[in-house]
Order: C-alpha cells, then sequence, then structure tokens
C-alpha cells in the first residue's frame, strides 16, 4: 500500500518496545515520559542494542550502485522512494534535507520497504530504508552520510513505567543486548560507514 499524502502521526506505544516503534518510528512525547529504559536496570547506563542507518537502495545498472557509502547531497538530483513520514527513519532523512537545504525529489512514498525495494530494482528510483531491513542480493543497498556521519540513530530498549516488568522481560532483555553486540540486522553495511554518535553513558 502506498500514497502521496502523509498518513496521521504516532500510535500508542504497547508495554514492551524499541524505543523507536516498528521500524524506527519515534514515541510520542507523552508516551516517552512513560518509559523507562535499559538505565532503571543497569545503574544509569543507557544501553542500546545497535545503531540504524538509513541506506540507499539502487539498481545494480545505477552510476552510483558502486559507490561504498554516498552522501546525502548525491541524492539531489535523484527521483527518490521513501518512506511515510511516521517512520524514524523517514525523520532521519527530513533533518538531513534540512541540514543540506535540499529539496528532494520524492517520486513516490510508502508504508511498506520492501515495495519501495521493489520499484527501485525495477528502475523507477532510489529507495531510502533503515539498515533494519535486509535488501535483495538483486539490487545494491549503500549507506548514507552526511558531514562524515551515517544519518541513523541507536536503537534502544523500553517498556511502560506503570506496568511491572516480569523476570522472563529482563532475561530476554540481557539476551537481546548480548547477542546485538555479536551481530545485528545490517551490521555488514552499518561497518561500511562512519557510525551515528553513540548515546550517552552507553553500555554498548
Amino acid at each position: 500500500m502506498h500514497r502521496s499524502c502523509h498518513p496521521p502521526r504516532g500510535t500508542p506505544a504497547g508495554p514492551f518496545s524499541t524505543g523507536r516503534q516498528g521500524d524506527g518510528r519515534p514515541q510520542g512525547a507523552a508516551a516517552s515520559r512513560r518509559l523507562h529504559t535499559l538505565s532503571s536496570m543497569r545503574g544509569g547506563h543507557r544501553i542500546g542494542p545497535h545503531p540504524s542507518i538509513n541506506l540507499a537502495v539502487l539498481p545494480k545498472r545505477h552510476k552510483l550502485s558502486r559507490r561504498r557509502v554516498l552522501d546525502f547531497a548525491d541524492l539531489a538530483y535523484e527521483p527518490l522512494l521513501l518512506l511515510h513520514r511516521t517512520f524514524g527513519s523517514r525523520q532521519w532523512f527530513e533533518a538531513a534535507a534540512s541540514v543540506a537545504h535540499v529539496r528532494p525529489r520524492v517520486r513516490l512514498e510508502s508504508s511498506a520497504p520492501h515495495t519501495l525495494i521493489a520499484l527501485t530494482e525495477k528502475g523507477y528510483g532510489i529507495a531510502v530504508v533503515p539498515s533494519t531491513v535486509v535488501p535483495p542480493s538483486s539490487v545494491c543497498a549503500v549507506p548514507l552520510i552526511q558531514r562524515k556521519r551515517s544519518i541513523g540513530d541507536w536503537l534502544t530498549v523500553a517498556w511502560d513505567a506503570q506496568r511491572s516488568l516480569a523476570a522472563y522481560a529482563e532475561q530476554f532483555v540481557d539476551d537481546l543486548v548480548a547477542y546485538c553486540r555479536r551481530d545485528y540486522p545490517g551490521r555488514a553495511l552499518i561497518r561500511r560507514a562512519p557510525p551515528p554518535p553513540r548515546p550517552r553513558n552507553s553500555g554498548v
């Protein structure tokens, strides 16, 4: 499903979720005030499971597909396929556009990353998706950077402070953090570019 208009922002947070909803969609201010991050379990250290950055997904025949990384300015005159504005990764993109004083050529918006990737494969434009989405081998995915930094953020684990956290959930968090120190979605691509700044007091 895709459309050119923008859907309403924000959806309620669940009792246990990442610090950004779904594919990196930000929680509202009211919800964030009710969230405990892992700092409440880790002596003041904010622990992020792993970073997530924006990727440019291009057809293999595209002139930019051989780059190891792409500067945001390289997209200035390219037709773009973007996720809706409710996605956190889209907010990262918009912030980069504002910094670069660029008005992107948005050809299409969708709520489905793989729809954008399929259209990219057919030559309709360059898709911008987060590194949590693993593109198929039929296209090229390249990290986006700006001012020598990846365009993205660190994902964190959070839960509703008004709900108790069961022992099995706490164990799940411990296991998740330990696993993400070794591997996580998009790790190989993320390592090709400078990572986004780590959160202060990060235990990662």
